[in-house]
């Protein structure tokens, strides 16, 4: 499956997909991530947003001008907001087996719950500030391909 790379604008996206969104201002990435969250939302998709801890309430303003408080969603289960430390760095290391384990679990149980599908947006800015950042986020994207590749899940990756 090839990536997609977008910008600000990108259309519908379905199960499967994974697009990495490139973004060179803070405008660019809360357009994308609002958009890709909103249409998932309406669309009967659980969202998943990993953002930085001192970015969470960035996102949610962001959700919050965009749209209805996504507090509602929150409590509902139809979006969640998890860090990069709860998913991608947990033991202080970047393990992308871990993560697509996660995936596996928040799609299966995305699915079990009723949802169409898990839409995960995350800003990857963070991934090339670690220890041996390219090898690993090389290797990330490509399990996240082999993983999404008939999955009930799709990815928008920010890149800054």
């Amino acid at each position: 499956m090839a990536v997609k790379c977008v910008l600000p604008g990108f259309e519908r996206t379905e199960p499967g997909e994974h697009l990495c969104g490139l973004y060179q201002s803070e405008h660019q990435r809360k357009a994308m991530l609002v958009s890709f969250v909103h249409q998932g939302l309406t669309g009967g998709q659980r969202a998943l947003c990993i953002v930085d801890t001192r970015n969470a309430e960035v996102v949610l303003g962001d959700l919050r001008d965009a749209r209805t408080d996504p507090q509602e969603d929150l409590a509902a289960g139809r979006l969640c907001m998890l860090t990069p430390q709860q998913t991608y760095v947990s033991d202080g290391t970047f393990d992308p087996d871990r993560m697509i384990d996660l995936l596996r679990a928040q799609t299966d149980r995305a699915a079990a719950e009723g949802y169409a599908a898990l839409r995960l947006v995350s800003d990857m800015s963070w991934a090339m500030e670690s220890p041996s950042p390219c090898e690993r986020l090389i290797e990330y994207e490509s399990k996240l391909n082999e993983f999404l590749c008939g999955s009930k899940c799709l990815a928008l990756c920010l890149y800054d």
